[in-house]
């Protein structure tokens, strides 16, 4: 949700309009800071008139009059540019959920770009297509579809990455319409891992939700961000999703291992195995190796993260294991491969794996080379 006031303190820093000139302005900007690093990599695009002509959905014959454009300042570019658009369908005078939608993406996409090294794919003109709208059954949907109303320059229609959000006004929890967000952004941007028949074909939603509300919530807590990037979730309320749908993911696998003959099949269990280890790695490796590991799995099934996940983390020359607070105390199960433990005692193996008990409180693993 986002008011008028600070609607109106976006025009205020809008580039090149006198103040007198404010009620007459077509757009208002504003640039954020990336949380990563502290430099300014975010810029919101807010059209302040309605779309003419109308945007029509490439999917329905639903018409959209207004847009936030999300543009991102990659690298060392000097320059900003489009990655996200957000389409909606109304803007009240009271709240409007478009501009923090935008602004929610573009904090993912500053964390794919930096975290992971992902960028939005050329062939979609690096853009995301997001539309809110008031129709269909509630819920998301992220599909790659061609849009009429796109042409390249010879004048052919061209692909667009686009997600649906339907019926967007009976997401009336910030949680609800967080979750939304990053799970269809996580089916736009992250490897495709699917083949699965059970909760759905593709993984990588259901990764991008947990993983990204993660990421969030860690810089909520450092009070870098706050509820106007997570489309109005708050800590507390990402506090306890962690709680009821990381957390015990994370554990399982520490406690118990990975299940590789459950990871190799392509039903319900072997969906949510892999979402299982995805979360594990993100809270035991370093940033490093976790970059590594998503790149390495890439798009196909989730059964090859589990040789990759090895793979990635012997690369690493040392690594202090990030201990997550339900394994305190615990022996842990972790991808050792043919290193050794500088810090911690191995209790037994399987595979490239290692359960190993911590020695006062930490886990070091350093390459044998």
């Amino acid at each position: 949700m986002l008011y008028p006031s600070l609607l109106a303190a976006w025009a205020l820093m809008s580039p090149g309009i006198p103040q007198e000139n404010l009620s007459r302005a077509d757009f208002a900007q504003a640039r954020y800071k990336s949380v990563v690093d502290g430099q300014e990599r975010l810029l919101l695009h807010v059209k302040l008139t309605e779309l003419d002509p109308q945007k029509t959905s490439p999917m329905y014959d639903w018409k959209f009059n207004w847009i936030v454009s999300g543009m991102g300042r990659p690298g060392n570019a000097s320059q900003f540019s489009q990655r996200v658009r957000v389409f909606s369908q109304e803007r009240t005078e009271i709240e409007d959920t478009s501009y923090a939608v935008a602004r929610m993406a573009m904090r993912l996409w500053d964390y794919n770009f930096q975290y992971l090294g992902l960028e939005h794919h050329d062939r979609y003109q690096k853009t995301v297509d997001i539309y809110l709208a008031k129709d269909g059954k509630a819920g998301g949907e992220q599909r790659i579809v061609a849009d009429p109303e796109m042409k390249d320059n010879f004048g052919r229609t061209m692909q667009v990455n686009v997600i649906h959000i339907y019926q967007m006004p009976t997401f009336t929890k910030g949680i609800d319409r967080a979750r939304e967000i990053a799970h269809e952004y996580g089916h736009a941007t992250l490897p495709a891992i699917g083949g699965y028949s059970g909760l759905e074909s593709w993984a990588n939603g259901d990764v991008g939700e947990r993983i990204y509300l993660q990421w969030l919530y860690r810089d909520m807590e450092a009070g870098t961000i706050g509820w106007l990037d997570t489309v109005g979730a708050t800590k507390e309320d990402i506090a306890a999703y962690l709680s009821q749908k990381v957390d015990p993911l994370v554990t399982q696998i520490g406690v118990n291992g990975v299940r590789e003959q459950t990871l190799n099949g392509d039903d319900r269990g072997a969906f949510m195995e892999y979402v299982a280890l995805v979360c594990y790695a993100e809270a035991v490796l370093p940033r490093e190796a976790f970059q590594r590991f998503v790149l390495l799995t890439g798009d196909g099934h989730g059964k090859q993260a589990y040789a990759e996940l090895a793979y990635a983390a012997n690369e690493l020359d040392e690594w202090n294991v990030r201990i997550p607070r339900g394994l305190v105390g615990k022996e842990i199960w972790l991808p050792v491969g043919q290193n050794s433990i500088s810090k911690g005692q191995v209790t037994a193996r399987r595979g490239t794996w290692a359960k190993v008990k911590p020695a006062d409180g930490a886990i070091t693993i350093r390459a044998r080379r």
